[in-house]
């Protein structure tokens, strides 16, 4: 999967310089990555290893299959997991806190009352009444996320009180 990120990467390289309304207008120096499940995983490694990517963000994504070496040395860019709290504690746990541990810019943060498939496509569904609430922090935690880290703008989106009860710092 960190092959997708390299292939789009590329790819958004040459519209850079050929795409009649893109070109120049991409800034690779400001890349951030963001996955879901399986696809954050992908995203985590490629992150953890390719310099052009600055900011990484797994939403309920697993750090179980984190190369040791990179546990050990901590993500090299502001990261963020985002959990349910069905995966507040979950298997890789200990790897997270000892990745955490060793990161300088790790986040981790769990929206309450929500089950793994609470950020996929399922939210749509009539079984989720709460949908609106998981997917509106998810995309605020999202674009603040990224606004901070990449584009440097200062926000307080982790002392908003609206979002008090929506997120907790694990």
């Amino acid at each position: 999967m960190a092959e997708d990120e390299d292939i789009v990467i590329a790819h958004l390289k040459v519209q850079n310089q050929t795409h009649e309304i893109l070109k120049g207008k991409l800034d690779f120096t400001r890349l951030g990555v963001v996955g879901f499940s399986a696809g954050a995983s992908g995203a985590m490694w490629n992150a953890a290893d390719n310099p052009e990517l600055k900011a990484f963000l797994g939403i309920d994504s697993s750090a179980d299959h984190l190369e040791e070496e990179t546990i050990q040395n901590g993500m090299p860019i502001p990261s963020m997991f985002l959990r349910s709290e069905e995966r507040k504690v979950f298997e890789d746990t200990p790897k997270l806190e000892e990745l955490q541990k060793n990161s300088s810019d790790l986040l981790v943060y769990m929206v309450p009352e929500t089950q793994h498939r609470s950020f996929g496509i399922m939210p749509y569904g009539p079984q989720n009444p709460d949908r609106f609430r998981v997917q509106t922090t998810t995309n605020r935690i999202v674009l603040s996320f990224f606004d901070h880290f990449l584009m440097g703008m200062v926000n307080d989106l982790f002392n908003l009180p609206e979002l008090d009860e929506n997120i907790e710092r694990l």
